[in-house]
């Protein structure tokens, strides 16, 4: 009798350990998962074309057609760092991606782009539906009229703007990715990652700024892990400069940064 009352609850035990195993197992999974996530959104700019963009925990890509550049955030022992590529001329560079964030803020802001400020009011976002289904977000609200001067500016007289609406989303990305992609776009990092961009007229006619185009998840772990490998054999040229990402511009852009005094 006791022989078998002994088998019974070693059985039950084992049967538990095994439970346990397989709860531990599923929770692992979920988290493997979830740092592992990677996002595909496709952002156009009225002022930059169309940024295909990876983004994930750890890594980020960048890609514009429009300059014919190539961005790859990765973190490092001295923090997020971005090397820039062109397969035009198979040369690439580097810098951090603080530094890029910044100088690439300052060059945008030298030519009639927007200069928004602290929102005068956000309104909080619940999203019901697609790849952000279960996320928040944010509206912010800015108060119209902060453009920086522009350099072009014509005799004629600009319309009157009433306000701009910036919806970003509180995706689970670090605040520097989520940063960048908002920098490239020209809206301000208020820690999420930008979906639009509205400027209403004072008449009330409205226009994009940003838009998505699409936004989703990827799963095919493989493939999306090569996309975040920068391209081999391509020459190392140092530093980062402005002039590798504009090439095909270059001179409008250093024309801009120069009467700034940030040549």
């Amino acid at each position: 009798m006791c022989g078998s009352l002994f088998f019974k609850h070693r059985f039950h035990l084992t049967g538990v350990a095994a439970s346990l195993l397989a709860a531990l197992f599923l929770l692992l999974n979920c988290v493997w998962a979830s740092t592992t996530k990677v996002w595909y959104l496709e952002m156009e700019s009225a002022s930059g074309g169309v940024y295909r963009v990876w983004i994930s925990a750890d890594h980020a890509r960048i890609d514009n057609a429009n300059f014919g550049y190539s961005l790859f955030a990765s973190k490092e022992k001295k923090g997020w760092s971005i090397l820039a590529s062109r397969k035009d001329s198979r040369e690439q560079c580097r810098t951090s991606l603080k530094g890029f964030c910044d100088e690439y803020a300052r060059l945008l802001k030298a030519g009639s782009v927007l200069d928004l400020n602290k929102p005068s009011k956000t309104i909080g976002l619940k999203f019901d539906q697609g790849a952000l289904l279960g996320y928040s977000g944010n509206k912010c609200v800015f108060a119209g009229e902060q453009r920086a001067k522009d350099i072009f500016m014509t005799g004629e007289k600009p319309e009157k703007t009433d306000r701009y609406e910036v919806v970003y989303a509180n995706m689970p990305v670090p605040p520097e990715l989520a940063g960048l992609t908002c920098v490239l776009v020209n809206m301000p990092r208020l820690g999420g990652c930008v979906l639009q961009a509205h400027e209403y007229f004072a008449d009330g006619r409205r226009c994009w700024i940003v838009r998505n185009r699409k936004l989703e998840i990827l799963s095919d772990n493989v493939q999306v892990s090569a996309l975040f490998r920068p391209p081999a054999g391509f020459k190392d040229i140092g530093k980062l400069e402005r002039r590798f990402l504009f090439k095909s511009v270059s001179g409008i852009m250093d024309d801009m940064a120069e009467s700034l005094g940030h040549r």
